[in-house]
């Protein structure tokens, strides 16, 4: 079974030091899950943390922008 979940939201204060107040997010998570027996016997997930930190501007994105 695949669960895919996009978070969204809207900073308040600061973050590891950083002015985040006021700024628009938003990340993707999928998660795989095995199921065995009619149970989850196993999973595996990814997000977009790299996609997360540079909207807020804490990490520089290794892409160049279009």
């Amino acid at each position: 079974m695949t669960v895919r979940i996009v978070y969204t939201g809207t900073c308040e204060g600061k973050l590891l030091g950083h002015d985040i107040d006021g700024k628009k997010v938003w990340a993707t998570e999928t998660i795989l899950f095995g199921i065995k027996d009619g149970r989850i016997s196993e999973y595996w997930y990814n997000w977009n943390e790299l996609g997360f930190w540079t909207q807020l501007g804490i990490v520089e994105s290794p892409y160049p922008e279009k």
